[in-house]
């Protein structure tokens, strides 16, 4: 049966796009019915081109009510020119009814064009909401609900910013930033291990049996050119990112001062050792394309996971001779976790012992410090449990290396400074939610360009941190730490025998032990509170242990103490005030 020709009448012309959704807002309640793309009949231009062609039908509830068993006969007819964005609105048939029920309120255009802009910065829909609200003073009855912001959000998400979890739109996603070569320094791309015949990244599925591992960088991995010695390589794992709950792997280095410097991000489906191996492979190999260039790597500190060690010794193990280092609050944050069972005496006193091996200054000194505190561990009955943990797993397994000596003097000890720039990436880039995976492929980039463009250069020799200054000039105020002469206090100086030196080197350091508080009954939720607290208690005691009555001898020349504090510990409170009284 041939369908019946439909009489519209022209209702405006030529409009343009703003002035169309004028027009339409008049109109009674409609529906989108359809909405095809056709060649463009509307305007003169000769390049060819599209037009949209949206259908409207009636939506209005005053001619539901009316006709309950029929349809309303008006419909509208919109055309849309793609290249000029020129309108036609056209319309046929009544309606039922010529009442208006109330509308709901809609998002007006400038509201949308608002919305957008803030989805780029991906801000969350109700603060999208909120903005709305603050920026067009919108009366009570006239605001849109929230669910017609978040459902407007989400589908520009999804349609234009390529935010959604569908396989082809991340395969798309990773095409579009992928590397080429020609990219200029602080452009980031994202890179893969396999490729197909044209040379175009394939991107898995996320299975067992084809993997997702995604890696993201810039011209940031040429940080890794540099002396092996002058830098720590650091791998740590960050989740609650994405919806598909994919971990991603930061990959950063610290210089001389522990300062944080990004070199790469990895999307890996799970965390095994092939995982691991694949996304360690891709950083080898686009470190060898950036620079050209072997990747070389002596100082590591990684996760206690057996795949990912397992990893780092098959990829960045070959004509590598590796240092894996254990990060030391790992160590003392799974301590505090065991011995949260045991009375808090005891669980002070392997506190205290830990920090006696953690700070040992060489091999001999840690085993005769080792043998002390296990001999005395075994005494006690409460401790014999831990015991056997802390020698199985902390003292004799691949992961050992926790103690400050076998980190080069002034690098960091611990994985915090990449934990806190966890924290970083979801506090400023996923505002806290779970991404979907084309959204989060775009932060993580914008996140690889943002340190590129504010990184600061890596540092190749060690000063003072500006905390720890001030930690001295506050010292110096309480009268906490001072200079001392050793000699004044000899006989021969008494007798008049023996006279100062005219010029001296060496300065002598008394520092005091500063006033810390910290209850130890204080069970809190979050344990890295109280871990944190009593790392600091245990470097307070580190810092005097063992002090003479003449203070620390610091040569202020090669600015060593005799006798000397662990090597890792950047130019300590009795260091700098040495230096500081030499230079006067």
């Amino acid at each position: 049966m041939p369908r019946a020709n439909i009489a519209w009448t022209l209702v405006a012309k030529d409009l343009s796009i703003y002035d169309s959704n004028m027009l339409l807002e008049s109109f009674k309640d409609y529906v989108v019915n359809k909405s095809d793309l056709t060649s463009c009949s509307l305007c003169s231009e000769p390049a060819p081109h599209n037009m949209r062609t949206k259908l409207l039908l009636c939506k209005c509830k005053a001619c539901k009510t009316v006709a309950p068993y029929a349809r309303c006969l008006w419909k509208g007819r919109v055309q849309i020119c793609i290249l000029s964005n020129v309108v036609n609105l056209w319309e046929a048939n009544q309606h039922v009814s010529p009442l208006r029920s109330p509308r709901e309120a809609r998002l007006i255009e400038e509201m949308k064009a608002f919305a957008r802009d803030m989805c780029t910065y991906n801000h969350k829909p109700m603060n999208i909401y909120n903005g709305i609200v603050k920026r067009f003073q919108v009366a009570e009855g006239a605001m849109p609900k929230l669910t017609t912001v978040q459902r407007f959000v989400q589908h520009y998400r999804r349609a234009h910013l390529g935010g959604s979890d569908y396989h082809d739109d991340v395969v798309a996603k990773v095409r579009e930033h992928a590397y080429r070569g020609e990219e200029e320094p602080g452009v980031p791309f994202t890179f893969m291990w396999r490729s197909n015949a044209n040379g175009e990244a394939i991107v898995g599925r996320g299975s067992d049996a084809d993997t997702f591992a995604v890696g993201m960088s810039s011209k940031l991995l040429r940080r890794l050119d540099r002396d092996l010695a002058t830098y720590v390589l650091h791998l740590d794992a960050t989740y609650k990112l994405s919806q598909v709950e994919y971990p991603v792997i930061v990959v950063s280095i610290s210089d001389c001062m522990s300062s944080f410097h990004l070199v790469a991000f990895f999307i890996l489906s799970l965390q095994t050792e092939h995982h691991f191996a694949e996304a360690l492979s891709m950083l080898r190999r686009m470190y060898t394309l950036a620079t050209n260039k072997q990747l070389s790597v002596r100082f590591i500190m990684a996760d206690a996971d057996k795949a990912q060690r397992n990893a780092v010794d098959s990829v960045l193990g070959v004509n590598n001779e590796l240092v894996n280092l254990m990060c030391g609050f790992h160590v003392a944050a799974k301590v505090y976790k065991r011995t949260r069972g045991i009375p808090i005496a005891l669980a002070a006193q392997v506190a205290r012992d830990i920090a006696d091996m953690h700070y040992a200054t060489s091999e001999a000194e840690l085993e005769l410090t080792k043998a002390r505190c296990m001999e005395s561990w075994d005494k006690l009955p409460q401790l014999s449990a831990f015991a056997t943990y802390f020698r199985s797993v902390r003292l004799n397994s691949k992961f050992h290396r926790w103690q400050a000596f076998h980190t080069p003097r002034g690098f960091a000890a611990t994985n915090n400074h990449i934990e806190q720039f966890n924290h970083a990436i979801k506090r400023d880039y996923t505002l806290r939610a779970r991404l979907k995976m084309g959204t989060l492929i775009d932060q993580l980039l914008l996140c690889v360009k943002t340190e590129g463009v504010r990184g600061r250069p890596v540092a190749t020799e060690i000063q003072p941190r500006p905390d720890m200054v001030r930690r001295v000039r506050e010292m110096t105020k309480s009268k906490t730490i001072r200079e001392t002469t050793p000699i004044k206090h000899s006989i021969g100086f008494l007798t008049g025998d023996e006279q100062l030196p005219a010029t001296s080197i060496t300065v002598h350091v008394v520092s005091d032990t500063l006033e810390r508080v910290y209850d130890p009954q204080d069970r809190l939720m979050n344990e890295e509170l109280p871990v944190a607290a009593c790392l600091s208690v245990q470097n307070a005691r580190m810092e005097t242990t063992g002090i003479p009555a003449t203070g620390w001898q610091v040569d202020v020349v090669a600015q060593t103490a005799v006798p000397c504090v662990p090597e890792s510990w950047m130019l300590c409170p009795s260091h700098i005030r040495a230096v500081r009284a030499g230079s006067a």
